[in-house]
């Protein structure tokens, strides 16, 4: 290429792995953040939901809970996650 640096160069040539790598990395940070605001909202509707919370609907949000801070590697000291 004619006026194109060494740079130049290795970035077009490493342009068809990188970016569908960069692509992907953007859907998975969006699939991401779409999950952290479902659960905030989560969240924010069993606080106000506290009166009519059943021990079963507790069991649920906790096992929710647990299972969505696992799958993003947080782990909370003395919690088990024996539900499936």
């Amino acid at each position: 290429m004619n006026g194109a640096t060494k740079a130049d160069q290795d970035f077009i040539a490493h342009a068809r792995q990188d970016l569908p790598r960069l692509v992907n990395e953007v859907e998975r940070l969006r699939r991401l953040l779409r999950e952290r605001e479902r659960d905030k909202q989560f969240i924010h509707a069993g606080s106000r939901d506290r009166s009519r919370a059943s021990p079963q609907n507790k069991y649920i949000k906790r096992k929710r809970t647990l299972t969505m801070l696992s799958s993003h590697g947080v782990m909370l000291p003395g919690a088990k996650c024996d539900f499936a």
